[in-house]
């Protein structure tokens, strides 16, 4: 694979597939985290007088959406750049191959949600697999060089991702952020530093089963929280109320418990937790233990005792990975749980422990708190970091190689 970082492009055509998948709330966005993250790259391709063309996604549109249109997106980055910026509301033909050949060097074109084409998607037959490469060939018209900017989509197989890739043999590159989000995921992936220890939080663990399965060769400590605690709880024959949990998984937490047991991996549950009968700003709460919550109550998130048992292993832990949170972290009377997780982990990486935050949930909390919390390293990438840790390769980093 080759890095940006390694070579100087000058006076060319580069398309970036970049992830502005950014959280809109009321028509505005909420958190441009993902388009920052980016900058560094842009501007390096325009200081070299390159005519940068952007592609992205936003959302899961089924068909053109104006409310997923990268419209919104045109007017942040607008700001951030002191170049100009173009917008096109179309994303291939004549329309988008006028603007390519008008752009001049030090300017950007960004171009309208990918995903309003289906033939993003892979194609599951012949013909749709030739109509991913008839968009591959639309997309890179007058077309120098592609780099990758979007690890936080890269475990997905998709036209932009991995057919585009195919067509430049020696002229693509990981970006700087790419790079980066390799470099420290490799990092806490294969450094032998111990005690290790894992936060994985979120409402589904059908959705992290994988994951934490991998974790159990790699982790010395396991801290399961959010939701997803619900479905250990009730195996172990707790009462857990109304509360969210899957009961297709009990098997599959069977099997978890019994791994780790055999590989001497710790799984440390919530003893206690903050329960209500409604997830509001204004709810009534109780601090109840764990596996006896009445009948019309819900665990929102985890309790005192929890925090302090948690915060105690984080402390003595020399690598930490962080995903999902502890609770309804966007609702006032349930954030506590993320936020002291949070100052846990800040609180041992200045005394030396090497950590990485991933996910977009985790992010917006973290952003939410509004508190200097300092770690070793943010990911981009929610699905993607777990992925990341789950196989050896990514299919858009695989796409990536000679």
């Amino acid at each position: 694979m080759r890095y940006l970082s390694q070579f100087k492009i000058e006076n060319s055509t580069v398309l970036v597939r970049v992830d502005f998948n950014v959280p809109i709330k009321e028509s505005k966005i909420t958190d441009d985290t993902r388009i920052k993250n980016v900058l560094p790259t842009i501007n390096y391709l325009i200081n070299n007088k390159n005519k940068v063309i952007l592609l992205s996604h936003l959302g899961r549109p089924q068909e053109k959406d104006p409310g997923l249109s990268l419209e919104i997106v045109y007017s942040t980055l607008s700001n951030l750049l002191d170049c100009t910026v173009k917008f096109c509301n179309n994303i291939v033909g004549n329309e988008a191959n006028k603007l390519k050949d008008n752009l001049k060097q030090g300017e950007v074109l960004l171009l309208e949600n990918i995903r309003y084409l289906k033939e993003e998607k892979i194609g599951k037959n012949k013909e749709g697999i030739r109509n991913n490469n008839v968009l591959a060939k639309e997309l890179i018209y007058n077309v120098d060089y592609y780099i990758n900017e979007a690890f936080a989509c890269s475990h997905r197989k998709c036209t932009s991702m991995t057919i585009i890739p195919n067509y430049f043999s020696k002229k693509k590159f990981a970006g700087f952020l790419l790079e980066k989000e390799i470099e420290y995921l490799s990092k806490i992936k294969k450094s032998t530093l111990s005690p290790f220890t894992a936060i994985i939080g979120g409402s589904k663990i059908s959705t992290k089963i994988k994951l934490i399965e991998k974790l159990l060769i790699l982790c010395d400590n396991i801290i399961i929280g959010g939701a997803m605690a619900h479905t250990f709880i009730v195996y172990l024959g707790g009462k857990i109320g109304s509360s969210l949990f899957e009961e297709n998984q009990i098997e599959k937490v069977k099997k978890i418990l019994n791994e780790a047991n055999r590989l001497n991996c710790k799984i440390h549950l919530p003893i206690d937790c903050i329960t209500t009968k409604e997830i509001s700003n204004i709810a009534l709460t109780n601090t109840r233990v764990i596996n006896d919550i009445p009948l019309d109550e819900i665990s929102a998130d985890i309790g005192p005792k929890s925090i302090k048992l948690f915060d105690e292993i984080i402390r003595n832990s020399s690598k930490i990975l962080w995903n999902g949170p502890l609770g309804v972290f966007e609702f006032n009377p349930f954030e506590n749980g993320t936020k002291s997780i949070a100052n846990s982990i800040h609180n041992a990486t200045k005394l030396g422990a090497f950590s990485v935050i991933g996910g977009g949930d985790s992010i917006a909390a973290i952003n939410k708190f509004n508190e200097k919390l300092n770690f070793s390293y943010l990911s981009t990438g929610g699905g993607a970091m777990l992925e990341f840790f789950e196989k050896d390769q990514l299919p858009a980093l695989k796409s990536l190689e000679d």
